[in-house]
């Protein structure tokens, strides 16, 4: 993604943090259907460089765009959910996620960082932080880990589909640092 985009010329276009921060949750979910280990070590590539690229340590935010981008407007980090949930609220769940999956205890500090700087705002429009307000859910109660010793069959998949349940992270037996003694 990061060199396959380009514009008319022949110029890498870098994209938004928000396309990286779609990606890397894309991954997550995409491990959770098929239990296959590299969509997760894709994803922590993808966030190491997104870290390097995105983030604004004196803001404690990724911003829009890559740092060293020339900015077109101001440089912005969103962080209220509109139609989509902004990149910072997918970026925070994804470090959460990826913290417990890969044993980053640094990456689940920084989403909880993350949360403290935006939570003053939820009382004032609480529909326009809903996926930080999930994160927050998450933080208070912890996620949900169920790890199978095995995979699962199509059958167990499909009723694991039909059942919601927020802030559950799956996993196989295998190398993820998540499943070890388990």
């Amino acid at each position: 993604f990061r060199s396959r985009i380009k514009d008319v010329r022949g110029r890498i276009i870098p994209g938004f943090s928000e396309d990286y921060a779609l990606w890397i949750e894309g991954l997550i979910e995409l491990y959770q259907v098929t239990f296959n280990e590299s969509h997760i070590y894709q994803a922590e590539q993808l966030m190491h460089w997104s870290l390097e690229k995105f983030f604004r340590s004196e803001k404690g935010l990724f911003g829009n765009e890559p740092i060293h981008q020339q900015k077109l407007f101001a440089d912005k980090s969103d962080i209220s959910d509109d139609a989509l949930p902004s990149a910072n609220a997918v970026f925070a769940h994804s470090l959460m996620k990826l913290g417990y999956y890969l044993g980053r205890t640094e990456w689940i500090t920084l989403s909880q960082s993350m949360l403290l700087k935006v939570s003053g705002r939820f009382n004032s429009f609480p529909t326009g932080y809903a996926h930080w307000i999930e994160l927050m859910m998450y933080e208070q109660r912890g996620l949900f880990q169920l790890v199978f010793t095995e995979k699962p069959d199509q059958t167990l998949r499909q009723s694991l589909a039909q059942q919601y349940v927020p802030g559950m992270v799956l996993a196989v037996s295998g190398k993820l640092p998540l499943t070890e003694g388990k």
